[in-house]
């Protein structure tokens, strides 16, 4: 439970904020002396916003902890005014247009519309404080400004371009050639309005009609076989209609592919005892989403082509069962041989004794179901390492103490493994 200690206000607001996602917490006015005693709140960062049409404004950040009360006191701190006039690019007066401000995090603090005349005024501003300044009709944003408001009455005036404009653009790969099949991507910065979308010919060339006078982000994609997403390859952002044509160069190693070729081992394919083998690859950029899977033959061999550089996992899996899961990189211009890497792969097992329990003691350590290294435990060490461990499959530790035997399994996924004993 919070109260918050203000001075005498209509109006209260407090959100808490995860990653970017505001999530509204509470509203409420506060009582004669100032204060407001709030529900229970989650745990968090929460921003406390308090606003008064006369006496001003207050923003203070503040911390909920859990099961504890929390003060929050702020001053009200006299807001400034702002009012203007917007016109459209004939000098007519736009009616019903929406004025919005924003913190330049994103939040609205306040909005309104203009009125038959074109006029809009908003009061109890925060000053000295970066705002921006959202306008627009038809839930489309055409002007966007940011404004800093010092005095205690400010006036800006807008122009809304009421006219849509072409939008040509010309893509060529680096080398010099036309860039086909480029998606591209037109959207308002404000997030408001439909999205303009197109494709290059042949020529690589993309035209896309009737768009509002505004700032876009202009993203370029390229749709690769096997990726669920396309890949952005160049993105930029524009005014129009002071920008009417753009030109992009799109780098030839996003055309680039690779190849993995592979063979199992014979430890995997004894370990799989039997059992249906899955190669899956899986990329490591998110945003690519590739997954793909094969079955290797009868040796063991399998290959992906038509690969983008970069890193992938590549899963084994027997049955249900991932068995072995190493990282590879693709490059363009060499193939990833991962049988030599699995044949390759030995890691170290370290193993570290708490007491004097185990001085004495036989030990075995196990793969595949037989023992590959067995030793007495000496009373002068604490630790003991053991060298040339097959990596990604189960490994028994075996402990023979004076009254039972203690099997610990663990997974020898990676080069070296430290293996604390109970």
């Amino acid at each position: 439970i919070r109260p918050l200690d203000l001075a005498r206000s209509d109006y209260l607001h407090a959100e808490r904020r995860s990653g970017h996602q505001p999530w509204s917490g509470l509203n409420g006015v506060v009582n004669e002396g100032g204060r407001l005693l709030t529900p229970r709140l989650l745990p968090g960062a929460y921003r406390v916003l308090a606003s008064h049409p006369l006496q001003g404004l207050a923003c203070v950040w503040t911390t909920v902890e859990h099961d504890e009360v929390t003060d929050v006191a702020a001053r009200l701190i006299p807001g400034v005014s702002l009012a203007g006039r917007v016109r459209d690019d004939r000098d007519e007066a736009v009616e019903g247009a929406k004025i919005e401000i924003r913190f330049p995090a994103g939040d609205v603090l306040v909005w309104t519309t203009t009125t038959s005349s074109g006029d809009y005024e908003l009061s109890g501003l925060p000053r000295g404080q970066d705002l921006d300044l959202f306008i627009g009709q038809e839930a489309h944003f055409e002007t966007h400004a940011r404004h800093r408001l010092e005095a205690s009455s400010n006036r800006l005036d807008f122009v809304l371009q009421r006219r849509r404009t072409p939008l040509e653009l010309r893509v060529t790969r680096n080398h010099g050639g036309p860039a086909e099949g480029i998606y591209v991507s037109l959207k308002s910065i404000t997030g408001k309005g439909r999205r303009h979308q197109g494709r290059t010919n042949a020529d690589g060339q993309a035209r896309m009609e009737g768009i509002p006078a505004g700032t876009y982000d202009c993203v370029l994609k390229l749709a690769i076989k096997g990726h669920s997403v396309p890949r952005v390859v160049a993105s930029r952002r524009v005014t129009l209609p002071t920008a009417e044509s753009l030109e992009f160069v799109v780098a030839d190693s996003h055309y680039a592919r690779g190849r993995v070729t592979g063979r199992l081992s014979d430890s995997l394919l004894r370990e799989a005892a039997g059992q249906a083998i899955t190669v899956r690859l899986v990329s490591s950029v998110e945003s690519d989403r590739v997954e793909r899977s094969v079955i290797p033959d009868l040796d063991g061999r399998f290959t992906f082509g038509s690969l983008l550089t970069g890193s992938y996992t590549l899963m084994i899996i027997a049955g249900r069962q991932v068995i072995f899961r190493p990282m590879v990189t693709v490059h363009t211009d060499q193939d990833c041989d991962l049988g030599l890497i699995v044949e390759a792969q030995r890691g170290k097992l370290t193993l570290r004794f708490p007491h004097a329990g185990y001085d004495g003691q036989l030990i075995k350590i196990s793969q595949h179901g037989r023992v590959v290294f067995c030793f007495v435990k000496e009373a002068a060490s604490s630790e003991t390492s053991v060298e040339s461990l097959e990596v990604g499959v189960h490994t028994e530790v075996e402990v023979q103490t004076q009254n039972e035997a203690s099997i610990k399994l663990v997974r020898t996924m990676t080069p070296e493994l430290v293996l604390f004993l109970p």
